[in-house]
């Protein structure tokens, strides 16, 4: 039965994933359309919130490239005390995608497979696991077939 809009359960914030290709306006949209002040937590390079400035200036901002493991956990920490503070309405990490490829490379220069590695002290300690068990440490279908995928074509060029 088909329930009204009216009974959606309020919250105070909501998680938005946004998608596009490269330079579709991503950043500005969210930006544009963000309700108060906004902490950007920029994972992209210096030059990528330059177009937004044409739509707003609702916003403060830190680096966070990957290459570096501490700078996340700053601006995680600023994030949430802008938040309780109530100097942030809106969190956004632009781009999750780079910060990402460049955490891989990171971790793949700096640890040996097999060796338990403590990613910082707020978080738990990541291992190395066999391929086959990769899948049930991840929450979502998606991610699940995700790296049911990634196994797989990793494993065919091993052959």
């Amino acid at each position: 039965m088909p329930r009204l809009a009216s009974e959606v359960e309020a919250t105070s914030y909501m998680r938005l994933l946004c998608l596009g290709g490269p330079k579709d306006g991503k950043t500005c949209t969210v930006l544009k359309s963000a309700i108060g002040m906004t902490y950007v937590i920029n994972s992209d390079d210096k030059f990528s919130l330059r177009p937004a400035l044409e739509f707003t200036d609702e916003f403060e901002f830190d680096m966070a490239l990957g290459d570096n493991l501490r700078d996340i956990e700053k601006c995680i920490t600023a994030a949430r005390e802008g938040v309780k503070e109530g100097r942030y309405q809106t969190i956004l990490w632009d781009t999750i995608t780079e910060y990402c490829r460049r955490v891989e490379d990171v971790f793949a220069a700096v640890v040996r497979q097999g060796k338990p590695v403590r990613l910082s002290p707020e978080h738990v300690e990541a291992k190395w696991v066999p391929p086959e068990a990769a899948e049930t440490l991840v929450a979502f279908d998606g991610c699940k077939e995700g790296i049911r995928r990634a196994v797989a074509k990793v494993s065919s060029l091993l052959k």
